[in-house]
């Protein structure tokens, strides 16, 4: 049974052959100092890089040329002595020294360039095909390793199921008599090439140390793909805020992976930008905030460094872990064995979209609405979930379906099942009323085609959080549709005088409102809410503060009395946590100070102290006690009919408030 380390550390060692001196450096005493001053409990530790170098004496594949000792042997030695499990690191995906001698077997886009790096005359690695021979030289690699050196698990890097069209795979194509300008029937092979390569590493693990534990990394969660997530001990959710995958990416997956029962990593970076960013170190309270956020979403933790070609840790960079991974071993009692409180779902549009995901980047651009959608639940101190089209919808009290699903006639079965049994749904955009064949949930609306008019505005029969006015522009238009009779229209459609164009303009960006109601655009109705406008794509991609506070509207009207109320500012985090054994429930609260630096890159550098505040929270269980933990202080409460009332004193970063439902002994 895989057990989450809280205080974990990976340690890439990325080396070109072009170094010499590598591991010269290394002393056993230093690096378990370091280890021991960072208050690690685990480590990932490089076996083979990238540049397809070994960090052992192996006599059958190529160490590092210039490599002085068994630098990973060594390392793994000092580590089991301070009682660390320890994971070996394998470069699956990446060989440069095998890529330059067998170009062959690399992945080939559709022109036939190569994948990550163009061609060779770039710097950067080359990606392998699993449909070529080079798969045979990974199952000996970890064969070798594996008869050498005993460890606890192995983290595969690189890997996934890929789009190629490398001479393996035209072949086979050819052979199975597939179109190959078909990428849905190309597909089939690109699925059965993973599955061989699974299949392959497991007989391999297996046939020599048994029941370690595996993980195979691509470096992003496909909520579309469950069937992926089982072929891993457990999930290192790789999520480098600075690094390219910015802050919304790790709070998705995880709300993705918590509910699913799997134990689970975040992995953020000790890098200002990303991997191998030597000299460049993020602010200690930029990693108090993400270790902190991966703790409240039922996470262990992992903190990336690279190590130098000389082979020593950074004392002063471990020093500052250390005060992070201090307060994360005072506070992981609390954090483990846990179960996430939620009342609203979120199906993802990777899930059930109406998009292609071709990796973790375009899944973040593509994947804006689900974006929206968590940042105004989240803003909004909702509790939630984020799901694919296999989870069971039963526990939420409402389902959301943000602007771009589609679906099928399993998900339209599994979703009106869920209204007759009392379920509501929000859907916006092209969700949830049959557009292209997708599913027709009947939320009283008949879909009539898209609104020739892009921006138009948005007429709302309520108020609109603090903005006070009555026509908001919509930047990427909506749906037409027309109001069945037993449906209540919430908001109306107002369209500009006409759109922009090389005749017709009016002012600097788009043209103003002719302030007219026309066709209805928010529809309640006895299965939940439609509404025309992309609300979710809206507030991910152009911040539109009038989207998100329609949504908090609507998703109120549909959750009238949700687990949280409180009058904390959006910038605040919530999470509620269950402790089965213990028969607590943890509430976290975080708050980090995210800036913008450099261009684009968002760093938390600051803590703001986040005042008392009341708050008011619906559990089923009856609480006997409420104390902030870990500093053991207990806390006045009170009950208000079904909610249980106290005040959080003034906080930074994260605070955590147990909820024990125990029932007090008497000695």
């Amino acid at each position: 049974m895989y057990t989450i380390p809280f205080r974990h550390i990976h340690l890439d060692f990325h080396t070109s052959e072009l170094i010499e001196g590598v591991g010269k450096d290394f002393s056993k005493k230093e690096f378990q100092d370091a280890l021991q001053k960072a208050h690690v409990d685990s480590i990932t530790l490089c076996a083979k890089c990238h540049h397809g170098w070994m960090y052992y004496p192996s006599k059958v594949f190529a160490p590092h040329p210039h490599l002085q000792n068994d630098l990973f042997g060594e390392m793994l030695s000092a580590a089991k002595e301070l009682g660390l499990s320890v994971e070996a690191y394998i470069s699956v995906g990446y060989d440069e020294k095998i890529a330059l001698e067998h170009s062959q077997y690399l992945m080939r886009n559709a022109d036939q360039s190569l994948d990550t790096t163009k061609d060779f005359l770039s710097p950067g690695y080359h990606q392998f095909c699993m449909n070529t021979p080079y798969l045979d030289i990974v199952c000996e690699q970890i064969r070798d390793l594996l008869t050498n050196y005993v460890v606890d698990g192995i983290f595969l890097d690189i890997v996934g199921e890929r789009p190629c069209y490398c001479s393996s795979c035209m072949q086979e194509a050819k052979t199975r008599g597939i179109n190959p300008l078909d990428a849905n029937q190309m597909h089939a092979i690109w699925k059965h090439t993973y599955a061989t390569y699974i299949k392959r590493i497991q007989q391999v693990v297996q046939s020599v140390q048994p029941g370690i534990e595996i993980f195979h990394n691509s470096g992003h969660i496909d909520r579309g793909r469950p069937d992926l997530l089982g072929i891993n001990s457990h999930i290192e959710l790789e999520s480098l805020p600075t690094g390219g995958w910015g802050y919304d990416h790790f709070l998705i997956s995880s709300r993705f992976v918590q509910p699913l029962g799997k134990p689970f990593l975040g992995m953020t970076g000790r890098f200002q930008y990303g991997w191998g960013d030597f000299g460049g170190y993020k602010h200690p309270n930029g990693l108090r905030y993400e270790v902190s956020r991966f703790l409240a979403q039922g996470a262990g933790c992992s903190i990336g460094d690279q190590m130098h070609p000389f082979g020593k840790l950074d004392p002063g960079l471990y020093r500052m872990i250390g005060q992070v991974y201090e307060e994360v071993e005072l506070k992981q009692s609390w954090c483990t064995e846990v179960s996430s409180l939620s009342e609203i779902g979120v199906l993802s549009t990777e899930a059930a979209g109406d998009y292609a995901i071709l990796g973790a980047g375009d899944s973040l651009k593509q994947g804006s609405s689900d974006i929206g959608a968590v940042r105004i639940l989240q803003e909004g101190h909702y509790l939630f979930d984020v799901l694919g089209t296999q989870d069971d919808f039963t526990p939420y009290r409402l389902i959301i379906l943000p602007d771009r699903i589609k679906g099928d006639e399993v998900l339209q079965a599994k979703l009106l099942t869920y209204i007759e049994q009392g379920g509501k749904i929000l859907a916006t955009g092209k969700s949830g009323i049959g557009i292209d064949g997708g599913i027709d949930l009947g939320l009283g609306v008949k879909y009539e085609g898209v609104n020739p008019y892009t921006p138009n505005y948005i007429h709302a029969l309520f108020e609109v959080g603090p903005l006070d006015s009555d026509s908001f522009v919509m930047y990427f238009g909506s749906q037409s549709i027309r109001a069945q009779k037993d449906a209540t229209t919430l908001a109306f459609v107002q369209e500009p005088f006409f759109n922009r164009g090389l005749q017709h303009f009016s002012s600097h960006y788009h043209t103003a409102s002719t302030l007219s109601d026309g066709e209805a655009g928010i529809v309640l109705h006895d299965e939940g809410i439609y509404c025309g406008w992309n609300l979710f794509g809206e507030y991910a991609l152009k911040g539109n503060l009038a989207a998100k506070y329609i949504a908090l509207h609507l998703i109120k009207t549909l959750v009238p009395n949700s687990h949280i109320t409180c009058s904390y500012p959006s910038q605040v985090e919530l999470s509620v946590m269950h402790q089965k054994k213990e028969e607590r429930y943890i509430l976290h609260l975080i708050s980090g100070s995210r800036v913008k630096h450099g261009l684009q890159m968002e760093v938390v550098e600051d803590f703001i102290q986040i005042p008392e505040s009341e708050i008011r929270i619906r559990i089923e269980e009856e609480i006997t006690a409420v104390r902030l933990v870990p500093q053991n202080k207990m806390l006045p409460f009170s009950y208000e009919k079904d909610a249980l009332i106290c005040t959080i004193p003034s906080f930074a970063c994260h605070q955590m408030v147990e909820l024990s439902y125990k029932e007090e002994t008497s000695i």
